[in-house]
């Protein structure tokens, strides 16, 4: 073999072995660009989406800042801001009782508890009655007969259905009378008077002179 001719043997010997090489690279070229397509074609889609994804406008926020309080002041109403709003609708009650040995009307408390059951109710407050303390003893009224008197202190304690607070007034009653129904009177009494005061109601005559009085019931004091 001539000079020559080894030369160009050699030559190409060194021409395939940089074959492989530039295959290599013009492959990473072709991957990297390949990415990057990608890489762009993702960020196409997200510029998208967010162009989609209008911010709310003003109007929209605020809506539903006043939805979001309604619903916490619903959730966070005191007890004390329910009572009141019972305050305000039961403001007068008929005197539809009358004592014929004392000569005067009264409200009754049958009647007192009708007006303020179904206030209550709605509201989500309760009333829970306790006796603390309860005394009986014996006197004589002005003919020397003898009398049974009562005096009892009770508790009522008001408790609201949604957050559990409570409030507790302890009201004092007295009753008299010959037989077994002194304990009932001073409980009625104390309950009766204990919510009148609560809720500052007052009789319908007192409002207003021209108030339109239901049928009194009568109740006579035998001797």
């Amino acid at each position: 073999m001539s000079k020559k001719e080894e030369q160009e043997q050699s030559k190409e010997v060194v021409e395939e072995a940089k074959a492989p090489a530039k295959k290599t690279r013009k492959s990473s070229a072709k991957t990297a660009k390949a990415k990057d397509d990608v890489s762009s074609e993702v960020a196409d889609v997200e510029a998208a989406a967010n162009d989609n994804d209008e911010a709310p406008s003003k109007q929209e926020q605020q809506e539903r800042l006043m939805r979001e309080h309604e619903v916490n002041s619903k959730a966070r109403k005191p007890l004390a801001l329910k009572m009141a709003r019972v305050m305000s609708e039961v403001r007068h009650v008929p005197k539809n009782g009358r004592n014929d040995f004392h000569k005067y009307d009264y409200i009754m408390e049958s009647d007192l508890l009708d007006r303020l059951r179904g206030k209550l109710a709605e509201q989500g407050v309760a009333i829970l009655p306790s006796i603390r303390e309860h005394i009986s003893e014996q006197t004589k009224d002005h003919r020397g007969k003898v009398q049974n008197l009562a005096t009892i202190t009770l508790d009522l304690t008001f408790i609201d259905g949604d957050s559990g607070d409570e409030f507790t007034t302890s009201w004092v009653g007295q009753g008299i009378d010959s037989g077994d129904k002194a304990y009932y009177k001073a409980y009625t009494g104390a309950f009766k008077y204990a919510l009148l005061k609560t809720f500052l109601v007052t009789a319908e005559e007192d409002a207003s002179p021209q108030a339109v009085r239901a049928p009194q019931r009568r109740f006579s004091r035998r001797a």
